[in-house]
């Protein structure tokens, strides 16, 4: 009985080291969650370890918080074992920390022992370039939704998890395709689907924040969004405030398909971690009569611009390591990848990037 037990024992960690690799866990690392600040500068920042992990003291070496003012480290035995979410103030800090209500860069700079690496997670926010949050009305707070997208938040909810509530505005007007013909119905989006009124004016809820949208996404096609370029609107927008913008597509024709997705039962990509910080896998299958055709896979943004082409030659794993094509580390946020062999897609996903 022993025996059997022990092999039965043995057997099961075989098949536990087997399966490590194929899905290793992200390094611990604290995110931004939600930042309040108000006229006089004081603050509070909400972080969470929720994306990794729950907080482990022997995880981390040091946590800092920096700014335009300077950096100084968190007080880590303040901070109970197994959290989620931490709230922050210039108390938290070995030394008081001050922050730039009209526009500053916000980091959190986590040191992990176990791997040497330096995890930085980042909120630039007011009149600093890469902002998508304005000046903050007093009790508004900048919140994270999604684990990516940073949007005003008219009901903050310090030390616990964020939601929806408060943070959208609504986008209304009349879309049309590229001759100009109005869409009164159909499967559409930005942060949220489109609904369609009458007389075909459509609305739909967007996160309060701005931005340049110049795609919208369309579908599913054979189970597959597409992201179709339009005509470029600007969004600037405040919790339930509305903006009226007409949508102009430049491709997407009603009743056509304009680039249909193949598929194909034996080709498969696999993406890990996901979520990733540092670097992402691909790990690719493809019948016997592709593997002889030049494949690539390329990674494109919310926006459906580009940002790295992968040339496929030998092998079945890539990688990517968050850098664009200039090897410039891209902006925290959701990416898409599409794998084309013969110029035709054939599989496609989605993933997260956590600076």
């Amino acid at each position: 009985m022993q025996i059997r037990t022990a092999v039965l024992l043995c057997l099961c960690l075989i098949l536990l080291a087997g399966r490590v690799p194929a899905n290793p866990l992200p390094y611990p690392q604290a995110h931004i969650s939600e930042l309040t600040i108000d006229q006089s500068g004081n603050w509070k920042l909400e972080i969470t370890f929720w994306y990794s992990s729950v907080f482990h003291h022997q995880d981390y070496d040091s946590i800092c918080i920096s700014a335009s003012d300077g950096s100084a480290r968190m007080k880590l035995d303040h901070i109970e074992e197994g959290a989620l979410y931490v709230v922050i103030t210039p108390d938290s800090l070995d030394h008081p920390l001050k922050l730039n209500r009209a526009g500053d860069c916000l980091k959190v700079i986590c040191y992990i022992p176990i791997s040497s690496h330096i995890l930085v997670d980042s909120l630039p926010f007011g009149d600093v370039p890469g902002s998508v949050i304005g000046l903050l009305p007093d009790g508004y707070s900048i919140c994270r939704v999604n684990h990516v997208v940073f949007c005003k938040d008219k009901t903050p909810t310090l030390g616990g998890p964020n939601d929806t509530a408060g943070t959208t505005g609504y986008l209304q007007g009349y879309m049309y395709d590229k001759n100009g013909k109005k869409i009164t119905s159909g499967d559409f989006g930005i942060d949220n689907a489109f609904i369609f009124g009458d007389q075909s004016w459509f609305t739909t809820s967007v996160f309060s924040r701005r931005y340049e949208c110049i795609t919208v996404r369309v579908g599913p096609l054979n189970g597959i969004y597409q992201m179709e370029p339009i005509d470029t609107i600007r969004i600037d927008i405040d919790p339930d405030s509305v903006l009226v913008k007409d949508i102009h597509f430049r491709n997407y024709i009603v009743g056509v398909k304009s680039r249909p997705v193949l598929s194909h039962t034996s080709v498969q990509v696999l993406n890990y971690p996901n979520p990733f910080n540092g670097i992402t896998n691909f790990v690719v299958t493809l019948p016997e009569e592709l593997r002889t055709k030049p494949c690539r896979i390329v990674i494109s943004d919310n926006a459906g611009k580009v940002v790295r082409s992968i040339n496929m030659s030998t092998g079945t794993k890539y990688s990517w390591d968050g850098n664009d094509h200039r090897g410039v580390t891209v902006s925290t946020g959701v990416y898409f990848y599409s794998l084309f062999a013969d110029d035709k897609r054939y599989a496609a996903g989605s993933l997260v990037f956590l600076k």
